[in-house]
């Protein structure tokens, strides 16, 4: 039977000083609203005793380019390059910096999602840190769609969505069949889950996971209100399963029993619609099992989304390098 390790803790004032010393290497996204989003650089500040290397990534709408900027933990540049290819360069780039003899921790908050995924594969299976973590800033607020007239998003979060692809970077592409079983976390936006449920037409229906013990009580209702249209239509009501929405080990359990029940009988296709910290779970369970399978639509996110800081979390992931 596979043993599923857990390890979240609150990043506050006492366990930061024991997590500074802990990481050597620290990694963050690269964005250009970094100076007005309460969220971005949270954790580096709150590693106070933090003495390592800042390295930040981002990537394209396509994922298809790599940047990225090596900082002192004072701010200064060591180095940045931008236009790499992002499958190739970032693998080179980890085995240049000897990260395999380093201990790193990935501040997935607002890291783009295709990195994200590809480092977890590249740090599970090939280049292997001595300790792994992994930290997210939960949101208190997110801003409010004022134009609000009809059913439309409550939340302004994405400024469009690139669709649906079968190919996630460091992840094999999908060879299509007749049994497919589409698994869901899902999150405000009806536009993701209904686009991906379209473009799949999984003929062993629709698993939705809600994030639920939910960030900010209440935002479980609206993220269900807003999906209910396509899992009433994917007739997935007695389906919807619950996860806590800030636990990537709890996403993981679920999807292990939901692998367990169904695995035999259809392949199963994972597309992290929801939080940030369920789209760490699906990528650690998509490593572990070849036998599952990530999708994802590339939405590209709106600047300025969030504001005020509700608490951080760090997940110890150490014992899922292979």
């Amino acid at each position: 039977m596979e043993m599923i390790y857990q390890e979240k803790f609150n990043l506050d004032h006492s366990s930061a000083p024991y997590f500074s010393q802990q990481v050597d290497v620290l990694i963050c996204g690269l964005r250009a609203d970094s100076e007005k989003d309460d969220r971005y650089n949270h954790v580096k500040r709150s590693l106070k005793d933090f003495k390592g290397k800042v390295i930040y990534f981002s990537t394209d709408e396509d994922a298809n380019t790599l940047n990225y900027e090596i900082r002192k933990d004072n701010g200064d540049i060591i180095d940045k390059q931008d236009g790499l290819n992002l499958i190739p360069d970032l693998r080179k780039f980890l085995k240049q910096n000897k990260f395999d003899a380093n201990s790193v921790c990935i501040d997935i908050t607002c890291l783009a999602q295709p990195i994200l995924f590809l480092l977890i594969k590249i740090f599970l299976t090939e280049i292997k840190p001595k300790k792994l973590f992994a930290a997210y800033t939960e949101p208190k607020k997110y801003k409010k769609n004022h134009h609000l007239i009809t059913e439309d998003e409550e939340f302004e979060l994405y400024e469009k969505i690139i669709g649906c692809n079968y190919s996630v970077p460091g992840f094999a592409k999908i060879n299509r069949e007749e049994k497919e079983m589409l698994i869901a976390p899902f999150g405000f936006e009806r536009q993701r889950l209904i686009s991906i449920f379209e473009s799949v037409e999984p003929k062993g229906g629709l698993i939705p996971i809600l994030g639920f013990p939910s960030f900010v009580p209440g935002w479980n209702l609206t993220a269900l209100y807003m999906n209910y249209k396509v899992i009433s239509d994917a007739e997935s009501e007695q389906q919807i399963r619950f996860c806590e929405a800030s636990s990537p080990f709890g996403l993981y359990r679920l999807l292990k029993e939901l692998y367990d029940l169904y695995g035999s009988d259809y392949k199963l296709l994972i597309a992290p619609l929801g939080t940030r910290p369920h789209s760490l779970g699906a990528a650690l369970f998509a490593t572990k099992h070849k036998q599952c399978h990530l999708i994802y639509d590339f939405p590209v996110e709106k600047l300025f989304r969030s504001e005020e800081i509700l608490k951080a979390d760090i997940y110890n992931l150490t014992t899922y390098i292979e």
